[in-house]
């Protein structure tokens, strides 16, 4: 329950703390005392958009906090919130649970889990036919049900969407698959090798420079061989070593020179060898030089046309044809894709029929319940009745009957609240046929019998109600007073209101007054009992302040009470 909210510097409230107890807890004021202040700091904590107007002139920032409390059960644990929300000069908002900056998302969150707010704008809400379906949810306790479909519905919609994606792909794929087929057939017959290019330019290099080459190894070759006449640097290099063996045994440092030579011997040999074999191998082709000249220009065009060099073109040319094989492979890859769209949308017809039957079975219930209600809220002869029928769609997904219905995020359903408020007249929906007054009391009637039925959760334990009793006469005053009472018994209600009825059978009285302070208005909330009581009972009944006889009549409804 809601046991403290304190509101400072918000508007015309400079600080005041009110404190609540179980049951009912009445709020009663004269017209413009700031009554909607109070309701206005709990939209505050339930996340209502803020801003600097709504700070106390003068201050520099505004501060509503709450304290709820849920005693101990069996088998359970007491606890204890405070939730905060401030609002500073600058505009910004701020939020703390338990004395932790939080979000004010979930500032809002924590807060609905405890408290409800019912006033006007509920009544407006049931005069959207839109907002019905929600209500019959609540009352049969839907909550696995639509979790189920819309669970279904999202397999469905995703489904559908990898169809369609599909689909735009494959026609994608069908626009270039021309294009894509001469270029893996080009590609194809250029049967590009790795590294091919880099060959081709090194071998092109080599035969261009034959003349040079062949010059300079031939020059090479004679330098390390000689000819006919002379020995070359090999024949030097044996008789050096020839000449140094005579005297090697002279000094050790002579046989290191023995060797070394050696080595250079054999490593001159060899290299002679190699270039008189390179020489001997190497054949001058014209015709070769010409074919890889050509080679090369058309790699050239082909890299140049497709803007990359020729290896990757051919790793490329790999990626075009999976891109074509997957056309050709379209109607198997589509036949499953809508296999599981056809599996989606059976599931989904399952869970929007399941949910349609829950939901014709809770409207008779509902219907029973409202009926009851409403003849005990003095509407005679009144009749509640709730139509739950599939709405059409030309384009829908699911069918009922032959006929395409919608699939929408509450399901298939459209419904629809019917009363009849009169004996002899016809019956029309809510929107239609109810007056204000009349309004007001179907609208507490759902409350009551929404509370009490399968959905009922327990997790707000606070209903605040503001402007119940607008646009019902006085007669009806009791009859509201005695639903308010009935449904104190479950949850902890703060209703706010002008009727001396419903204030007089409250289990706690809180009286908002405006005051003048320092030649500023200030608003201020007391708890009343005893005479004080009394005589606010008695304003609230109107006739000549201070009369006797409403004193009197304020005095029997506080005994009433008891």
């Amino acid at each position: 329950m809601l046991s403290r909210l304190r509101i400072q510097n918000l508007a015309v409230v400079e600080d005041v703390t009110l404190e609540f107890g179980a049951g009912l807890n009445v709020l009663t004021g004269s017209t413009g005392a700031g009554k909607s202040l109070i309701l206005g700091a709990v939209n505050l904590l339930l996340g209502r958009r803020a801003n600097a107007s709504m700070i106390r002139s003068g201050r520099d920032r505004a501060v509503v906090e709450a304290v709820f409390e849920s005693p101990a059960g069996p088998g359970e644990k007491g606890g204890r919130v405070v939730l905060r929300r401030e609002i500073r000069s600058n505009g910004r908002s701020f939020a703390f649970i338990d004395g932790v900056a939080a979000p004010v998302k979930q500032l809002q969150e924590t807060c609905s889990l405890w408290i409800e707010p019912h006033g006007q704008n509920e009544q407006l809400r049931l005069r959207d036919p839109a907002t019905h379906v929600g209500y019959l949810d609540a009352y049969g306790g839907h909550d696995k049900a639509l979790d189920g479909y819309r669970e279904s519905l999202s397999v469905f919609t995703r489904a559908g969407n990898e169809l369609a994606d599909f689909d735009r792909r494959a026609a994608l794929l069908r626009e270039k698959g021309e294009l894509l087929s001469h270029r893996i057939d080009e590609i194809g017959r250029a049967a590009i090798e790795p590294g091919e290019m880099k060959d081709l330019e090194s071998s092109i290099g080599l035969l261009e420079n034959a003349e040079r080459v062949v010059e300079a190894l031939a020059l090479v070759h004679g330098l390390l061989e000689g000819d006919d006449d002379a020995g070359g640097t090999t024949a030097a290099v044996s008789q050096a070593i020839r000449s140094l063996s005579r005297v090697a045994d002279v000094d050790a440092r002579l046989g290191n020179f023995v060797g070394q030579l050696e080595e250079a011997e054999v490593t001159l040999r060899d290299c002679a060898d190699g270039v008189r074999s390179w020489i001997d191998g190497f054949e001058f082709d014209p015709v070769r030089l010409a074919a890889m000249r050509d080679r090369r220009s058309y790699l050239l065009e082909l890299e140049r046309r497709y803007g990359m060099d020729a290896d990757d073109l051919a790793a490329r040319c790999q990626e075009w044809r999976r891109e074509l094989d997957s056309v050709a492979f379209e109607d198997e890859t589509r036949r499953q894709l809508e296999e599981s769209r056809r599996v989606a949308a059976d599931s989904l017809r399952k869970a929007a029929a399941g949910l349609t039957r829950a939901r014709r079975k809770a409207a008779r219930g509902l219907d029973d319940e409202m009926t009851r209600e409403l003849g005990a809220l003095v509407i005679k002869g009144a009749r509640f009745r709730s139509v739950v029928e599939p709405e059409p769609a030309p384009d829908g997904p699911l069918e009922v009957g032959g006929k395409p219905v919608k699939a929408g995020p509450d399901g298939a359903d459209v419904v629809r609240f019917l009363v009849r408020t009169n004996p002899g007249e016809a019956e029309g929906p809510v929107d239609e046929i109810a007056s204000t007054g009349e309004i007001s009391r179907i609208s507490l009637a759902l409350k009551q019998t929404i509370q009490g039925g399968r959905g009922r959760s327990g997790r707000r334990a606070v209903l605040v109600f503001d402007e119940l009793d607008a646009g019902i006469g006085a007669d009806l005053g009791g009859v509201i007073a005695k639903k308010l009472l009935e449904l104190s018994a479950r949850y902890q209600i703060i209703c706010i209101t002008h009727m001396p009825q419903i204030a007089a059978v409250g289990e706690r009285h809180l009286v908002v007054s405006k005051s003048s302070k320092e030649g500023r208005t200030v608003a201020g909330v007391s708890t009343v009992a005893g005479e004080e009581r009394k005589r606010e009972v008695a304003r609230m009944l109107g006739g000549r302040e201070g009369s006797d006889k409403r004193i009197a009549l304020a005095g029997e409804l506080l005994a009433d009470r008891s």
